[in-house]
């Protein structure tokens, strides 16, 4: 059950009248005053390429009876709202206006607005030494915009740690049997798992031939919410990646994104990421998957700006060509002198000590003139540093 508001409003054009329409629904649940008037705006790096919009979150645009998706939306100037950029054509209908210095909002608009991950991303700063317990985890909603039904069944959901390329198997549920009560649970959707309402409802759902069945459109407005239960490693967990599989079915329109997180001793949860989310695949079984080893294969750019004098470098990233020739070549003869404790690349001066970079080293470059140094590689897989006393 919702509350529907509709806004009217009109805008003039130096010919005719242009119908201006915003229409929002208000769920129908105790919090959602805060939710309606406020929102999440996410700064730094830590999910990259989200966008939060203080305000309305459940707002739908329409111009000239025309629903407008994010194909007409652009993020403004500020970085801290967004522009609507709409061509009215000359029958009245309309058309994204595109312009090259536009930045387009880049969200699936199966997507709903109020979820906290539109898309995969990875904590690179975990896990940490006072974590002791790993989770897998899967959420699902339905399409609120589509009135099917939906329902999802579910194999099992596995957690694994990477060593050397080796999986090991941490911790696994399979679906012989079911608890609602501690196998999973109906969570706030509006606002999505607010953390001062972080209680939930028993997940109904039924169990045949080791096969959980979830009828998601049963209840709209929550999120349905299940996991691997913990794997507890008193040590700690020093794998070189992370890995979670739940292999389901979805059918209708539903949409599930798998996750891991890391609890301390004191059960303080850390998310480590999650995936995409996913969708029907057209009635077939399939593995939703979250693997941090993904976020380490693709290339990384960074630039490190450098000073005219003596500058301290260091890089988080692995070159993928770490020949200190070709790193160091890109900077021409504003190069002098590149050293770190124990050697010294000096090739004007006949002393090339060094020949590639060790990106767990930290190094002097002295400069002629300013310049920036690009480096190109991956993370690497073995993030642990040894320090000596």
């Amino acid at each position: 059950m919702a509350i529907q508001t509709k806004i009217m409003s009109s805008f003039h054009r130096l010919y005719g009248q242009t119908l201006f329409n915003v229409e929002f629904d208000m769920p129908a649940h105790f919090i959602t005053s805060w939710w309606i008037g406020g929102g999440n705006t996410y700064v730094g790096n830590l999910i990259p390429e989200r966008f939060d919009a203080h305000g309305l979150k459940y707002g739908k645009l329409y111009i000239n009876n025309q629903l407008l998706d994010n194909r007409y939306t652009v993020i403004n100037s500020s970085g801290n709202g967004l522009n609507i950029s709409v061509k009215i054509n000359d029958n009245n209908t309309i058309s994204p206006t595109v312009k090259p210095n536009s930045n387009p909002l880049l969200i699936d608009d199966r997507i709903p607005s109020e979820v906290h991950h539109h898309k995969a991303y990875l904590n690179t700063s975990l896990p940490q030494p006072k974590h002791v317990k790993i989770g897998g985890w899967a959420a699902a909603i339905t399409d609120n915009n589509i009135l099917n039904e939906s329902q999802i069944e579910i194999d099992y959901i596995k957690v694994y740690g990477r060593e050397n390329k080796q999986l090991t198997l941490l911790k696994e549920k399979d679906y012989s049997t079911y608890d609602p009560e501690n196998d999973g649970g109906l969570y706030y959707r509006y606002p999505f798992f607010p953390s001062s309402h972080d209680w939930h409802d028993p997940m109904p759902g039924s169990v045949s031939n080791g096969i959980l069945t979830l009828h998601t459109s049963q209840n709209r407005m929550k999120v349905w919410h299940w996991w691997s239960h913990n794997y507890t490693s008193p040590s700690g967990f020093d794998y070189d990646s992370y890995k979670v599989v739940c292999k389901m079915r979805i059918t209708g329109h539903a949409l599930v994104q798998v996750g891991i997180d890391f609890w301390d001793q004191w059960d303080n949860v850390d998310e480590l990421g999650v995936s995409d989310w996913h969708f029907h695949n057209n009635g077939e079984w399939q593995e939703v998957v979250f693997d941090s080893q993904d976020f380490f294969s693709s290339d990384i750019q960074i630039e490190i700006p450098l000073n005219n004098v003596w500058n301290a470098v260091s890089s988080y990233i692995n070159p993928t060509n770490p020949e200190l020739s070709s790193i160091l070549g890109q900077l021409g003869d504003d190069f002098i002198i590149f050293q770190n404790l124990d050697s010294v690349y000096y090739p004007a001066g006949g002393v090339i000590e060094l020949s590639t970079w060790d990106y767990q080293s930290g190094y002097l470059i002295k400069m002629n003139e300013e310049a920036t140094l690009t480096l190109t590689g991956s993370y690497p897989e073995n993030r642990i540093l040894e320090v000596k006393s």
